[in-house]
Parts: structure tokens; C-alpha cells; sequence
């Protein structure tokens, strides 16, 4: 007669052991697998409105009769190194910080960005050059800036509170 003997999941017939396989999936085995899957959702998610904020902060606003409305960026030496700002004039607003300052500026330089009056200041001579961007539209005409300063001093002088965000 074989001795049977269960010891620790095993089954013993002398001296040959197997393994008692009669385990089912454990609950915690299904709710790691759909935390898993949130989380590679929610990853996706995030990559995919970090690739598309370049995009979105060089689209055009949609345009308006007479009013002025415009996407104004400044990008740094690094690409992930890039600021937005949406500025509207008439009536004043967006999401620029100093937006009545802004308007006052652009509307003083007639909405063009090489007019707009300098500041007076000292900058340092380091060179981190910053490219500062503005599309869209300025009493219903159609705006595009682009221009590559050498750090944010110069760039700052050299438009005031337009870019100050």
C-alpha cells in the first residue's frame, strides 16, 4: 500500500512529491492587472496632451470681426522649455498676467511687435537665447511674430509686458 501523506501543498506517495496545483486567480491578481490598465491609460493621456501643447500654443484663435486675440509663446533653448499665454484686447483678457499692460502696449505700437517701445536696462551678457512668438490677429487682421532674443533680459526690454508671462 502507497503512504500518502499532504504536507505544505505537497502530495507525498513515498518518495515521489507533487505539487497540489488547485489554486484559483486570486481577486488581488484582477485588480493589479486593472490598475495596470488605468494607469497605461492615463500615461497615454498625459504624453498625448504633452505633444500637442507645442501645436496648440502656435494655433490660430478663432477670428473675430474687429477684435484682436492672439497665442503669444516663448520658447527656451531646451524643448520642453515653453511658455504660453492667450492675450484678447477689446475687451481686455485671455490668460496673460499682465493683459491690460499688454494691450496698452500693442495697442500704442498699432499691433505691430517691432514697434512696440524698449525699456531702458542693463542685462547680463549670457547668452540662453529665448525665441518669443505671437499668431494672430489684431483689430481683425491677421498677426505672425516670430524673433530669437540672446537671454530673457533682452528679450523682456525689448517688448515690455507683451511677453512678461
Amino acid at each position: 500500500m502507497i503512504r500518502r501523506r499532504i504536507c505544505r501543498g505537497f502530495l507525498s506517495f513515498g518518495d515521489k512529491e507533487k505539487r497540489i496545483v488547485t489554486q484559483k486567480p486570486r481577486r488581488n491578481d484582477e485588480m493589479a492587472a486593472k490598475r495596470l490598465i488605468a494607469r497605461t491609460c492615463l500615461a497615454a493621456a498625459a504624453l498625448v496632451g504633452t505633444a500637442l501643447a507645442p501645436a496648440l500654443a502656435n494655433a490660430e484663435p478663432a477670428s473675430s470681426a474687429h477684435g484682436s486675440m492672439m497665442n503669444l509663446s516663448i520658447r527656451g533653448e531646451a524643448r520642453e522649455d515653453i511658455r504660453t499665454a492667450f492675450l484678447t484686447c477689446e475687451p481686455t483678457g485671455g490668460s496673460h498676467p499682465y493683459a491690460n499692460d499688454a494691450c496698452q502696449a500693442l495697442t500704442d505700437a498699432n499691433g505691430d511687435f517691432t514697434k512696440l517701445t524698449t525699456e531702458h536696462s542693463a542685462c547680463p551678457l549670457n547668452y540662453k537665447p529665448v525665441t518669443l512668438s505671437a499668431k494672430g490677429r489684431w483689430q481683425g487682421k491677421p498677426v505672425t511674430f516670430e524673433k530669437t532674443f540672446p537671454n530673457d533680459c533682452v528679450a523682456g526690454a525689448a517688448t515690455g509686458k507683451v511677453f512678461s508671462f
